[in-house]
């Protein structure tokens, strides 16, 4: 059996906030929606996935000295737009896509795990209560519970 695969499941969120029926405030007819037409970039959502692995490999495989501060400080502003864009997407509401959790919130808080377990420093959740919210919510159930991954 494959597992799915961190950026596989971001890509199946982000393709399903580019597509799927979404009610606007989680309420009312669905209606079809992209993150453009809720002022979210879908590539800053696409950027952060990316970055954080581009950043861990760097800190994981490079010594202090040559590590290239500009380049990283490149990527970390590309996690904190790509968190924004989420982060404004999903708002006060439980979920980033209508009224029940979908695959997109299920994917961006397996995301969210991963980053909070393997990479803390690129993720506030102060900064980002929603998206803390968001996680927290999802990691609170037993399926999640069941299948987290072993501790760092």
């Amino acid at each position: 059996m494959t597992m799915v695969g961190t950026r596989q499941r971001l890509v199946i969120a982000v393709t399903l906030l580019g597509g799927v029926a979404c009610a606007p405030g989680g309420s009312g007819p669905l209606e079809r929606s992209t993150p453009e037409r809720e002022g979210v970039s879908s590539e800053a959502i696409m950027g952060f996935l990316d970055a954080v692995a581009a950043s861990v490999y760097e800190m994981r495989f490079h010594d202090e000295a040559s590590r290239s501060r500009a380049w990283l400080e490149r990527q970390r502003g590309k996690v904190d737009a790509g968190l924004a864009a989420l982060e404004m997407r999903l708002g006060s509401r439980p979920w980033l896509c209508g009224g029940s959790a979908t695959l997109a919130d299920i994917a961006i808080a397996c995301h969210l795990g991963f980053v909070t377990t393997r990479a803390p420093q690129f993720f506030d959740a102060v900064r980002f209560p929603g998206l803390a919210r968001l996680a927290s919510n999802l990691e609170a159930r037993e399926s999640f519970k069941g299948t987290a991954p072993p501790p760092a």
